[in-house]
């Protein structure tokens, strides 16, 4: 899959005919093809690893639209980092793509990420593309990334024990003794407080039930 999808052949605009690209007797051999199996499948996941890291400008992806045959450009892509390792770098892209239906022909679909102000540093791309309301299916027949190669070092991933390991110790045992007093004098206080409330709210309603009583009587 992956080595037609980065041969350099682009297919014919109509999949049906004999003649490919490749000289190989088969339809539609020169496309790459996901089709739509209900109304729930609504994506076609794409990841692609890269044996070094590189800095990403843009990618180009070349895609049917003979929908004629129920087969329509992708409705939207979004591009992000598939390296969890490298969260750092871990930008996303999202495109919606216009509706053609006019023009049957192949074409390029071209995403630069500089236009779009942002960069993606990594050995591990996730290409998330949307079906169209109306198609069926989803062709391609190349992937082509603009991008060149750097040296960064992936930042190793510390777990949470190791991170508790390195700690120091903040607060020794006289300071949380002095802690432990404060708190539970003010709780005290606090309780105090509202016991001498409750019997003050209880002098005052019987005094006035008491004067209440009498000016009935």
């Amino acid at each position: 899959g992956l080595g037609q999808l980065t041969d350099g052949i682009l297919a014919h605009d109509d999949y049906r005919l004999m003649d490919n690209v490749q000289g190989i007797s088969q339809i539609g051999y020169d496309w790459i093809g996901w089709k739509r199996k209900s109304s729930l499948t609504s994506y076609v996941n794409l990841v692609f690893n890269f044996d070094t890291i590189r800095n990403f400008t843009s990618i180009r992806i070349h895609t049917s639209n003979l929908f004629t045959r129920d087969i329509y450009l992708f409705h939207s892509i979004t591009i992000k980092n598939c390296d969890h390792r490298n969260t750092k770098n871990n930008h996303q892209i999202f495109l919606m793509i216009s509706n053609d239906h006019m023009n049957i022909s192949a074409r390029f679909i071209y995403i630069s990420f500089i236009d779009k102000k942002t960069f993606l540093i990594s050995n591990c791309l996730n290409v998330i593309l949307t079906f169209n309301n109306r198609s069926k299916w989803i062709l391609i027949s190349e992937v082509k990334f603009d991008s060149i190669p750097i040296n960064i070092n992936t930042p190793k991933v510390i777990t949470i024990t190791e991170i508790n390991n390195h700690l120091p110790t903040l607060i020794d045992n006289d300071v949380s003794n002095v802690h432990y007093w404060f708190w539970l004098i003010f709780a005290l206080s606090f309780v105090i407080l509202f016991i001498v409330s409750l019997i003050y709210t209880y002098i005052r309603w019987t005094q006035t039930y008491e004067q209440q009583t009498k000016f009935r009587k």
